[in-house]
């Protein structure tokens, strides 16, 4: 069962979050020690180099990391809800309805392949 948002509740909140991959002789530290939270209406871009854990973070934020081989600590609240502790059924409800991510290669896929180049443009003759 889900309360309603207070007002004052940031939309996302990450407590200390970590993230490791794997589990055996090599586990992958992704995420350690992340901390953030974004008001309503807030907009917050995440940057950083190349292997610095934007995407595992912003991946948590909607459990999309393989559950066998991941584990997540910390705590991690969209819209007032507990998205570590959601069952399958509520991440399935969750995922879409109350939050979503659009992946960088689909949307470059989708913009490249609708553009118009100029040089290729044949318009028919008068």
């Amino acid at each position: 069962m889900t309360t309603p948002m207070n007002d004052d509740e940031p939309m996302v909140r990450l407590r200390d979050l970590s993230v490791t991959f794997g589990g055996g002789r090599k586990p992958v530290h992704a995420v350690s020690g992340v901390s953030l939270e974004v008001k309503r209406g807030e907009v917050v871009a995440l940057i950083g180099e190349s292997g610095s854990g934007k995407s595992v973070t912003m991946r948590t934020l909607l459990r999309l990391h393989p559950e066998r081989r991941t584990r997540m600590g910390g705590t991690v609240q969209v819209a007032g809800r507990d998205v570590l502790a959601m069952t399958q059924r509520e991440l399935s409800d969750f995922r879409g309805k109350v939050a979503s991510m659009i992946f960088r290669s689909r949307c470059w896929r989708s913009t490249r392949c609708t553009r118009w180049r100029a040089d290729r443009r044949i318009d028919p003759p008068a």
